[in-house]
């Protein structure tokens, strides 16, 4: 299962593509995916929930806007492609740092 958000622009809502393609709008589930889903078990919830609810919930149709799959993301974290490479062909960290955070609000300039 992937975790994705649609709708339009500034009124996204959750949703979910399964393994087959299908994409499901879970809104009905009742949580976004913000940092308050992910620190509860509420990834178990949700999986939970689709095997209960699965016939009562809405298909996506494939014309449907999607967006980020995050609501307000809070944390950007960059691995620089360079960085897995080097340590793969010499099995070292290289001297400058290959991974970045940065508070999402500076990156999307929310």
């Amino acid at each position: 299962m992937k975790l994705m958000r649609f709708g339009k622009t500034g009124e996204e809502r959750p949703g979910i593509e399964l393994n087959n393609g299908q994409q499901l709008d879970v809104s009905a589930f009742g949580e976004d995916f913000n940092q308050f889903f992910f620190a509860e078990d509420s990834i178990a919830k949700l999986a939970l929930w689709l095997e209960r609810s699965i016939s009562e919930i809405r298909v996506l149709s494939n014309y449907e806007r999607l967006g980020h799959p995050l609501d307000n993301p809070w944390k950007m974290v960059c691995v620089w492609p360079s960085y897995a490479k080097h340590f793969i062909t010499s099995l070292s960290a290289p001297e400058r740092a290959g991974i970045m955070g940065e508070n999402a609000a500076h990156v999307y300039n929310l």
